[in-house]
């Protein structure tokens, strides 16, 4: 197997905050993948919470405004296409979603996943990842929480 590093597929367009561009910079020029677990303590500052065969769980570094809880659950191999999820891997997926909603005993939320070119999911990394993600409705200030899909107008790449 070579040593050689292959440049991740970060899209800093879709970012959202100055220190998580700055972080998505430094995995681009190191050419490390900040979600394969051989590199998360280097990039992601929150710990893993439960471990599977093909996913873990840990807190999003940079959760969406107007969230109560968002955790992340995130394959441990490099997957990019949803045809990378096997049916024992998508079961295991569910099965972590549900032991995440017990553990931190919540009525409601939303599981969501992108995939696919960046320009479309409106991802930041392609590395296939659920998103768990919790309103905080108890809030004074409450908002909706918004999950983006597809890129700003003006940040869209166009392919040739």
């Amino acid at each position: 197997m070579s040593s050689a590093k292959t440049k991740p597929n970060l899209d800093l367009d879709n970012a959202r905050w100055p220190d998580q561009i700055a972080t998505m910079q430094a995995c681009l020029d190191n050419c490390e993948s900040p979600f394969l677990p051989q590199n998360l303590a280097k990039y992601h500052h929150l710990p893993v919470i439960k471990q599977g065969k093909y996913w873990y769980i840990t807190k999003n570094q940079w959760p969406y405004d107007h969230t109560r809880q968002h955790y992340l659950i995130i394959a441990n191999q490099y997957w990019t296409k949803l045809e990378h999820i096997t049916p024992e891997a998508g079961a295991e997926a569910l099965q972590l979603a549900q032991w995440l909603k017990d553990y931190l005993n919540i009525p409601g939320g939303a599981l969501c996943i992108r995939f696919g070119d960046t320009n479309y999911s409106g991802a930041t990394i392609d590395h296939l990842h659920w998103q768990f993600i919790v309103p905080d409705i108890e809030a004074p200030d409450y908002q909706r929480v918004h999950f983006t899909v597809g890129k700003k107008p003006e940040k869209i790449k166009q392919k040739h």
